[in-house]
């Protein structure tokens, strides 16, 4: 896995970072901790070019597949959407940019080396300590005149894999629960997740137990949606993570932020059906009189 990363230096307030190459949970971190950034996560596209083979042949084979799909129930939402659930969430499958300032650039390396530092011993864990060592080594040699020969300070952590600490007595936190949701759909729950909303992720399915998130238009027919998982268990079988896998979350937040974060989802239907689903699941119990 090789980043390439640029950036232009715009004062302390608004350094740009370019990363082409960027895996999927990276882009989740990052948006995890705020930071600023140029794109949607809707409006992404892959870099078919930086995927394994068998990750490109999958991703052009299924976006023809869900095309067909969607165009047979006369749905307009992108296929390209459904085809990345065949992307690994560490391959370097996306461009993007980032603004950020001085502050964060410390604060977000210190928080990738305190994660690589300290993690357990996982395949996911490992895996993803690579990937941020990799990166906190272009931050250092890029922005050293900001991190200078500081030490790490391992007092801060990442938000996404802090143990939840949420107090159900607290007033100002008004609902907290846990599901599992694909990390497809984790990258874009994050993300549309406002300030009301905290997430930590507290596990991920182990690829080997092959248990990966359908999408609902492959329900009424049985014989694509074998060929579904057959083919997401042939890219396990090669190491790598498709984002059909689910990961656990923890979140917690205020109602008004989880109804708007619902009203949202509802606004694309086909493409964020798993968040709307666990939305009205939340709403159900924590404020079954909401109007969504």
């Amino acid at each position: 896995m090789k980043l390439k990363v640029t950036a232009s230096k715009g004062g302390p307030c608004n350094h740009q970072l370019r990363i082409e190459g960027a895996p999927m949970i990276l882009l989740m971190v990052l948006n995890s901790e705020g930071l600023s950034h140029s794109y949607e996560i809707d409006s992404l596209r892959v870099n078919r070019q930086s995927l394994s083979p068998l990750e490109r042949e999958l991703y052009n084979k299924w976006n023809g597949k869900f095309d067909g799909e969607l165009e047979k129930y006369g749905d307009d939402e992108s296929s390209e959407y459904y085809a990345m659930y065949f992307i690994s969430i560490f391959s370097p499958a996306f461009d993007c940019t980032y603004i950020a300032s001085s502050d964060e650039i410390v604060d977000i390396w210190n928080k990738i080396n305190n994660y690589a530092s300290s993690c357990g011993k996982s395949e996911f864990e490992l895996l993803l300590s690579r990937l941020f060592r990799e990166f906190a080594a272009w931050l250092k040699g890029y922005f050293g005149d900001i991190l200078g020969e500081r030490s790490i300070d391992h007092s801060v952590k990442l938000s996404l894999f802090e143990k939840p600490d949420f107090d159900a007595s607290d007033p100002s936190i008004l609902y907290s629960f846990g599901y599992d949701l694909s990390f497809n759909s984790a990258i874009l729950s994050v993300e549309m997740g406002s300030s009301g909303i905290c997430y930590r992720v507290t596990g991920v399915s182990n690829p080997g137990d092959l248990s990966f998130y359908q999408p609902n238009i492959l329900e009424s027919n049985t014989m694509l949606s074998f060929e579904y998982l057959s083919d997401l268990a042939k890219e396990v079988e090669e190491g790598l993570w498709p984002s059909a896998l689910y990961a656990t979350i923890a979140e917690s937040g205020t109602i008004e932020a989880l109804l708007e974060k619902s009203s949202d989802a509802q606004n694309h239907p086909a493409t964020r059906i798993e968040i709307t689903n666990i939305c009205e699941d939340a709403l159900g119990i924590y404020c079954p009189n909401c109007a969504t």
